[in-house]
């Protein structure tokens, strides 16, 4: 037995979640997280815990679930990871990149700092992102391209700029700026057909092009 190689760490697990997400891969982040929360929260001894260890642990099972290991690196995953927001006050912005399964409809946060709700109807997105931070922020809204093309795109009943974010890997997003305000209402009407995907199990040998 060697301490930290065998562990089944809450904290890690989250860590790795949230690193799945922000390299845009929410298809292995949310497993990870979901499992984690259910190990802990829902099916450890103490409900509602979010402890050191989950009961996989193999030695300690859940001995140490008073310690707040967990924690922060579990808000930090929800929060930066499964909702995407990440404020720089310092500049005076936020920015958010959601990283919701591709099949969620609605999802809500509320945050003493902000509010935050999502929600699809067919081809229509609404995002509502309303900020308690002390001064109105700039925000940045990086969302994945339901569709091939962009019908409108509104910020509080107005038009909006938007563009393509071209270093975008595996899932094809736009980025939408708002100005300054204490609420942003975002509607994105959506048109054409679905985003090609890129092909699984790709091979590549070393020194080939890809």
């Amino acid at each position: 037995y060697t301490w930290s190689l065998n562990n089944a760490v809450m904290a890690e697990v989250m860590h790795t979640a949230l690193g799945y997400w922000q390299a845009g891969r929410a298809d292995g982040a949310l497993p990870l997280f979901k499992g984690a929360l259910l190990d802990s929260m829902y099916l450890g001894l103490c409900p509602g815990n979010v402890g050191m260890c989950t009961d996989f642990d193999a030695y300690h099972r859940e001995a140490q679930r008073d310690f707040a290991d967990g924690v922060g690196a579990t808000s930090r995953a929800l929060v930066e990871g499964l909702f995407g927001v990440q404020p720089d006050l310092l500049a005076g912005e936020i920015k958010i990149r959601p990283g919701f399964p591709a099949n969620w409809t609605n999802a809500s946060i509320s945050h003493p700092n902000f509010e935050f709700s999502f929600h699809r109807d067919g081809l229509r997105e609404t995002y509502s992102f309303e900020s308690r931070f002390q001064k109105p922020l700039q925000l940045q809204l990086q969302i994945p391209a339901l569709r091939d093309d962009v019908a409108g795109i509104t910020v509080n009943g107005k038009p909006a700029l938007w563009r393509v974010l071209e270093d975008s890997v595996g899932t094809p997003r736009i980025e939408i700026l708002a100005a300054e305000a204490a609420k942003q209402d975002i509607v994105i009407t959506w048109r054409g057909n679905l985003p090609a995907a890129p092909g699984k199990n790709i091979v590549v040998p070393s020194s080939a092009e890809l």
